[in-house]
């Protein structure tokens, strides 16, 4: 059955706690079964994928609001974001037709989170405040009512997402 919008969950965690690692395996799992997959990832550094010399780079900087450069087979697209960091208008915009986007970041976003915890001396999220925590994912033992999961525990984690999420098979 075709979702009507995609479901949408943002991974969160502290740097280098093994959000990229685990979101590809999620990935996997759901391509294999069919899913249309997308990834919006936030990150603090500024974005260019053009060289200032290219056209991609002078069509944005004659005024184009985005523009997409494709080989065939694949395209890139770089545009100008008119409300900075919402992944639910990235969404929107980019990936409506998509029946699961996993969100790598946007920890202030009022997006329903799931947390990977790592090894850094920092608390988690969830104790620091971070709304919307729906489970963790880490291989430590925490004092919290949130339900949680090995990181290597890739099938509960597809559960507890499915559960949480209520992601249906397409």
């Amino acid at each position: 059955m075709k979702q009507k919008k995609p479901v949408v969950i943002s991974f969160v965690g502290r740097s280098n706690s093994g959000k990229t690692t685990l979101i590809e395996k999620i990935i996997s799992q759901y391509s294999k079964r069919g899913f249309l997959v997308a990834v919006v990832k936030s990150t603090n550094h500024r974005l260019s994928l053009t060289d200032e010399q290219k056209d991609t780079a002078k069509f944005l900087a004659g005024g184009a609001k985005g523009s997409i450069i494709t080989d065939g087979s694949h395209c890139i697209l770089e545009a100008k974001v008119e409300k900075e960091n919402d992944p639910e208008v990235l969404v929107s915009q980019y990936f409506s037709h998509m029946d699961l986007v996993i969100v790598e970041g946007f920890k202030k976003s009022f997006l329903p989170k799931v947390e990977v915890i790592g090894d850094s001396s920092e608390k988690p999220l969830f104790e620091d405040g971070i709304k919307d925590i729906q489970f963790i994912i880490t291989d430590k033992i925490y004092k919290t009512d949130l339900e949680s999961y090995n990181r290597n525990d890739v099938d509960g984690i597809i559960n507890a997402l499915e559960r949480f999420f209520f992601i249906e098979d397409n």
